[in-house]
């Protein structure tokens, strides 16, 4: 190139930037850091216990009526539960299970004495004990090192099942076209009467968590042709869960169908 011919190279930066356009110091904005998950059931800031108990559905054959009772444990505490059902009306036998982890292939045992399972050395026990006036439910055992282990291995806390019967009585039935008689055993008491009672079921602790929840089951709408779930249907609430309160010392907070530890159906105390 002929001298002067040298063409300088552009400058990388504007010699001359528009005044106010440079970020004035400290107006730089980082990204927000993840938030991590905390997982609501173990998060020891809701420690909880949840029960939930509901009364079967009617079978358009061989009808019997049982109830149902889960209780999960993500508290350093045993439970009570009382089901206030007189002796005339319920048979003195269960099938009851420990469930330490959902996933694994657990088996009621039919007894009407207990159940236990050794979790981090300790014995967890469940019984049951037949009263003149009631069903008395009770877990023995759990203690902050059974709780510690569950959360750190499963994720989660304990649960204990509990499938109680009630009686039936043979009766007569006539076919009114023909006339024609036959014995048929039938449920002994009815679905309405036992609900009542059951609703007056109560709940206690040997050591208070911060929260108790009466959660209650839901029924999904069924598509009739395929049986599968209609997407976006209607959940509503099953109309044989019972009400469980818990005793003296916990304040109603709120009947919701969301709370910061489920999504569902479901009456949240606090302590």
């Amino acid at each position: 190139p002929e001298p002067g011919d040298e063409t300088d190279p552009e400058p990388s930066v504007d010699p001359d930037p528009t005044p106010g356009t440079d970020p004035e110091p400290g107006d730089e904005t980082e990204p927000d850091p993840e938030e991590p998950w905390i997982n609501p059931v173990t998060d020891p800031n809701n420690e909880h216990v949840e029960v939930n108990l509901a009364i079967n559905h009617e079978k358009k054959y061989g009808d019997w009526v049982e109830s149902h009772l889960s209780i999960h444990v993500r508290a350093a505490s045993d439970v009570e539960v009382f089901l206030p059902v007189s002796a005339e009306y319920y048979c003195a036998a269960d099938d009851m299970m420990i469930v330490a982890k959902h996933d694994l292939d657990y088996q009621y045992e039919q007894t009407s004495k207990e159940v236990s399972m050794v979790i981090a050395g300790q014995t967890v026990t469940l019984t049951s004990t037949y009263e003149l006036d009631g069903i008395r439910i009770k877990t023995q055992g759990i203690n902050q090192a059974v709780i510690d282990y569950l959360k750190e291995t499963y994720d989660d806390g304990i649960t204990f099942e509990v499938r109680n019967y009630y009686s039936k009585e043979t009766v007569k039935q006539v076919d009114e076209a023909t006339g024609e008689l036959w014995m048929e055993t039938v449920p002994s008491i009815g679905r309405i009467q036992l609900r009542e009672m059951l609703n007056k079921s109560t709940v206690s602790f040997t050591n208070d968590p911060k929260y108790y929840v009466n959660a209650f089951g839901y029924v999904e709408q069924y598509d009739p042709v395929t049986g599968e779930v209609i997407p976006d249907s209607k959940i509503t609430i099953n109309e044989w869960a019972c009400t469980v309160t818990p005793e003296a010392g916990y304040t109603h907070v709120a009947d919701q169908e969301k709370n910061p530890l489920y999504t569902g159906f479901m009456t949240i105390y606090s302590k």
